[in-house]
């Protein structure tokens, strides 16, 4: 059997077709009125409707029926969606039918279960999804169910719904790492610019930092400038430093539009620099150099060979003499 899209049909776990028991609350899940005119009994706000069935079971009924009605027709003993639509046909509610076959089976499928797809169906980003909706949808939905991302995943939801930001790149970078520090919110712009043909990441550059950020436990202030870094300017030069925290430092003391391109710069220039004992490091030094053109590299040789700055500048952009630079202003 194949799905309305042409995909193979989707083979049940064993615990998706083990029989248990269901409670299903009508305060959170209406049931039409015609399936209950004509008869004694009424939904009170806190009535339920309880009956065992299995997961398989459960999301057949689902595929023809909202929530409120499929409990309904699962308490009455209908459990399959042929015997669904014979149900609300039978009783003047073809009207209420909704076509949710392929969106059924791909919920069974990613394993979510019917409980949470019938509570979560309702909310506004995912608006009782059917089978003429995108299958994003359906991310969504899944996403909305990791409990790593239970205070994330809404910052998220409009990106992954028109498809922005991919859920198997979420999956990818690790939803357990993704849970500390709000990182989830923290790499969104990152998720959204990954793949975008100008980007100066990957993927793979983007897990490596949430990974290492998970093992070094990286506080969010620090965290946030290194992705902002990465989006910016490419995983290279943080691959170079010991230390993100570092970057951090690094990224503060500049406030121009170039200023992540300082921070590659004076990433390059501690490749090479020779810290001397008690020279501090020479940050306005850095800028001079940036501002002139200096490769940072040639720049941090000739001043491990004791040149001043403006001794290299006058060697690599004024075109003088090492020899006779010593003495340049």
């Amino acid at each position: 059997m194949r799905s309305a899209r042409g995909t193979a049909a989707f083979k049940p776990r064993a615990s998706q077709l083990a029989q248990q028991q269901y409670v299903i609350g009508t305060a959170m899940h209406r049931v039409s009125e015609e399936l209950f005119s004509g008869s004694d009994w009424k939904p009170e706000a806190r009535s339920n409707f309880t009956f065992t069935a299995s997961e398989v079971e459960v999301y057949a009924v689902l595929s023809v029926a909202q929530p409120g009605d499929a409990a309904w027709l699962l308490s009455k003993g209908v459990r399959s969606a042929e015997g669904a639509k014979g149900y609300l046909r039978g009783h003047g509610a073809e009207g209420r039918m909704v076509q949710r076959t392929v969106i059924a089976a791909d919920a069974l499928k990613r394993g979510v279960s019917s409980l949470d797809f019938m509570s979560r169906m309702k909310l506004a980003i995912i608006a009782h999804p059917v089978d003429s909706d995108d299958l994003r949808v359906m991310d969504v939905l899944e996403l909305s169910t990791i409990s790593s991302l239970d205070e994330q995943w809404g910052w998220v939801a409009s990106e992954v719904r028109n498809g922005t930001i991919r859920l198997e790149d979420i999956k990818y970078l690790g939803v357990s790492k993704l849970k500390s520090f709000r990182r989830l919110v923290s790499v969104k712009a990152a998720l959204m610019a990954v793949h975008e043909p100008d980007a100066k990441f990957s993927m793979t550059d983007l897990k490596y930092l949430v990974d290492r950020a998970a093992r070094d436990s990286l506080p969010t202030t620090h965290f946030n400038a290194v992705v902002e870094y990465l989006v910016a300017e490419g995983v290279d030069g943080l691959k170079r430093i010991d230390s993100l925290k570092m970057l951090r430092s690094m990224v503060i003391r500049h406030h121009d539009e170039k200023r992540l391109q300082r921070v590659s710069y004076e990433i390059e220039f501690r490749a090479v620099y020779e810290r001397k004992p008690g020279v501090s490091f020479p940050e306005r030094d850095l800028i001079a150099l940036f501002d002139a053109g200096v490769p940072a590299d040639k720049a941090a040789e000739l001043m491990n060979d004791g040149l001043p700055v403006g001794s290299v500048i006058g060697v690599l952009v004024g075109n003088i003499e090492k020899t006779l630079a010593d003495g340049w202003l």
